[in-house]
Order: structure tokens, then sequence, then C-alpha cells
């Protein structure tokens, strides 16, 4: 049975575990509170750690309840992520080495004998949250570092630095907490808010919100690593007014980047700069519902084909052909396909019609399925290494079909099987009105003087 200690302070609200045991090795004659856990059987580094031994061992010798113990816990989950407070955090985006207090708070907790020293509130390791919530005013970060003592002793980093009480009131800047850093902090705390924002995970939320404002009131190519904190605590709060009107905030803020940026046909990373940057490495699972929300929006925007990859997953189905993108699917050249396009209704006639235009690729299916492979005269002729195709061709079999809705110069669809000979075939006439062949073959030669065969399916 573990024994209460002979001197105890009391549990702060939101008090790390780690610093939670800083107060106490000091209370108890102990300077060091690496020192105090060696004592105790377990290691400081396990409690910032949130080792379920080292917890169980200091719940009872401090005398306090284990679950309230467990509201400021920070617990590393993997390598790369870690539970602060109940709430799943990327280790690139929680500030653990670095000091980072509210004065105010400091200054009570010293003042105060039942809390016996400084203690670390967890909403001081998110980098999101940059203003006391009780106070109003700035957290305060210290560069310093204490190599005898490490990152997680906090009283007694507090203790070294010797910070009299008019000291840190000059370090009290007035700060007003942002609608982000207070959903932020009231989450932690246990606090149910938004349904929407409830659901996306913490990170998500944090910065997500962030990069959102930047991109709103910065720009596209902002570069956040070289914006300010207070630039950045104003882009949180802008983003977060996004992010709080759910989907289609989202959605109107994609919209407004996609017009800013003339809106292309084509889906280029540029228009969309660190946002898209962002998306690409992020990839956490709890970043997916905003991921799942941008690939959307991109895939209804641009022609994206099913299967190509965008955030991590692949494209389901596609939604829009642009003319380009359809040519290539079909193997026409890019006359034939406006051509094709116009005669079935899809584009009205005109020089640049089809440049930006964006076609439902649900719609175009029926004449997909029966175009896609085809290649033109010119093509065909590359392919088999024959360019006087037009002269070498003699009919074997044919049997045709009507292809409903065909452009003028694409009247049927015609399955033949051909050998290639001579002299001239009878084809020659049909060649000459620009036929398109879809090959069953793949780089065909023939030998020097002697006949060959290829099964081709034309389109007349």
């Amino acid at each position: 049975m573990i024994r209460r200690l002979p001197i105890l302070v009391a549990l702060v609200p939101g008090e790390t575990p780690a610093s939670f045991a800083s107060r106490l090795a000091w209370a108890n004659g102990l300077s060091f509170a690496s020192e105090f856990c060696a004592d105790q059987g377990f290691a400081l580094q396990s409690l910032a750690d949130g080792e379920e031994r080292a917890l169980s061992i200091l719940a009872p010798l401090g005398g306090v309840d284990r679950f309230e113990l467990l509201r400021g816990l920070v617990a590393k989950t993997s390598a790369g992520q870690y539970l602060v407070a109940g709430q799943l955090v990327e280790k690139r985006w929680i500030t653990r080495r670095r000091l980072r207090f509210c004065p105010k708070c400091v200054a009570e907790d010293i003042a105060t004998p039942s809390v016996g020293g400084a203690a670390q509130r967890c909403v001081w390791h998110i980098p999101s949250i940059r203003s006391c919530q009780q106070h109003g005013c700035r957290l305060h970060e210290d560069e310093s570092y204490s190599h005898s003592r490490g990152p997680h002793d906090f009283a007694g980093r507090i203790r070294d630095l010797g910070f009299e009480h008019e000291q840190l009131e000059q370090l009290v800047v007035p700060q007003a907490p942002t609608g982000l850093e207070s959903y932020l902090a009231r989450r932690m705390a246990g606090e149910r808010q938004d349904r929407w924002l409830d659901v996306l995970g913490f990170g998500a939320v944090a910065l997500g919100a962030e990069i959102l404002g930047i991109v709103d009131l910065f720009g596209v190519g902002a570069k956040p690593k070289f914006l300010s904190e207070g630039d950045k605590s104003q882009a949180g709060a802008r983003g977060f007014e996004i992010l709080s009107r759910g989907e289609c905030g989202l959605r109107d803020l994609l919209e407004a980047i996609h017009c800013d940026a003339g809106s292309p046909v084509s889906l280029s990373r540029r228009h969309y700069g660190c946002l898209f940057n962002w998306l690409e490495q992020s990839h956490a699972d709890q970043y997916e519902p905003l991921r799942a929300i941008v690939r959307d929006f991109m895939a209804e925007t641009y022609p994206i084909g099913e299967g190509d990859m965008l955030f991590g997953n692949p494209c389901a189905v596609r939604r829009v052909y642009s003319v380009e993108a359809l040519r290539r699917d079909l193997g026409l050249g890019y006359r034939q396909t406006l051509e094709l396009l116009q005669a079935n209704g899809f584009l009205t006639s005109g020089g640049d019609v089809g440049k930006g235009a964006l076609l439902d690729a649900q719609a175009l299916k029926p004449i997909v399925e029966r175009f896609s492979g085809a290649v033109c005269q010119v093509a065909a002729q590359r392919r088999v290494n024959l360019p006087g195709l037009s002269s070498m061709l003699s009919l074997r079999a044919v049997s045709c079909h009507r292809l409903p809705g065909r452009p003028p110069g694409v009247p049927i669809t015609t399955k033949a099987s051909l050998m290639l000979s001579s002299p001239a075939s009878n084809l020659a006439s049909n060649w000459a009105k620009g036929t398109a062949v879809r090959s069953a073959w793949s780089g065909f030669r023939r030998p020097a003087g002697k006949p060959s065969q290829a099964r081709l399916t034309l389109f007349a």
C-alpha cells in the first residue's frame, strides 16, 4: 500500500501530473522533481509521457483523486501523437520544451501557500492557445532551458528564473482570448459545444482554423512560418468563424479561392497555396473530414479522373470532364471531340467554346463507352509504322451499325478484320473522311516485303 506524503499541495485544475510532482517534491524538501520521482520508484519522464504505473503511484502519494489527476494528463500515444487532456494532438503541434505560462496565474500560484509553487496548466502546451482564459493576457514564452532539470520540472524552472511579483507583473500583456482559443480551452475542460466542430479532431480544428484564416486574410501565397504570433492569432479567429459555419463555410472559401484564381479548368496546387500543402502533409486520420470536403469540392470543380490520387486517397468517381480530358479518354483529336460534343448537344458551335467548358461526366458516359480508346487516322498510321496506311488496307469482313448522335464525318461504327497488303484497298475512301481506329494490337511493325495482319475496330 502506498502511503500518503506528510506534506501535501493542492492540485490545480488542469495541471499536468509532472507539474504536480514538481511541486510535491519542493514541498517535501527536494529541489529536483527527477530526484523525488526516483525515490518513489518511477521516472519523471514516465509521468510526462502518461505511463499508467507512474500515475497510479503519484495519485495516492499526493492524496488526490486519480480521476482529477488525469484531467490534465499529457500521454504519449504513439511515435507521432499525444493525448492532452483527452484531445489528440500531433507531436509537431505540441509545445513541451519551451516554457509557456500566464504571468498572472504563476504570480497567484506563488502567492498562495496551499499551492506551494507554480503549476503548469495543460492548455499551455497547445500553440494555438496564446492567451489566458481567466486573466485575458498573453501567454509569456521563455526560451531558456535547464539541462539539469529537463523540460518537465515546471515549478523548479520557474524558481530558477527567480521571478519576483513585480517582474511577473511586467510580463503581463493584455490580450483577449479569441473564439478559437476559448473553444479549445473549453473542449480540453470537457465541455460539449458545437456538434459539427466537436466531431472534428482537436488538431483539425486548431490547425485547420489557422490555415483557413491565413488563406482568407493573407492570401494563398502566405508562408505560415513567416507570420507573427499576432497574425496567427488573428488568422485563427477568422478561420474559426469559417469552420463554425460547417461544411458550407469551408466550401464558400474554396469557391472564393477558385474564383480569385480565374476559375481555371485544371487543378493547380499553387492556386490553393498553403492550404493544399497543409492537407497534403497532414496524414493523421483526424484531418480526413476536412480533406474529404476539399477532395469532394475539387472533384466537382476540376476534371479529376476516377482513381486519381488526391490528399492520400483515390478519387471515387469522375464528376466532370474538360474537353481536353475527354479527348484523352476517347483517343480523338481536339477538333473531332468538339464536333462530337456539338453534335450531341453538349456544346454550342464557336471557336473557343470548349476551352473553359466543364461537362457532366455522368451525362457523357454513353459516348465515352462507345468511343473509349479510339484513335484518329494519323495516330493509327503512326502506331502501325505505315505512313501510307490508306493505300495499303484490304477488307476481309465488315459488320456495321449506326452510332446515335454521331457528328458529321463519323457516321458509323465498323468492326472489321483487316489485312495490311498492297495494292490499295477499297477503304481509301473511308480513310479520306477522317477515320478513327481502335486497335487491338501493340507496337505493330510490318516485316519488309511480307503482308501482315491486325485486328482493328473502325469508327468510319
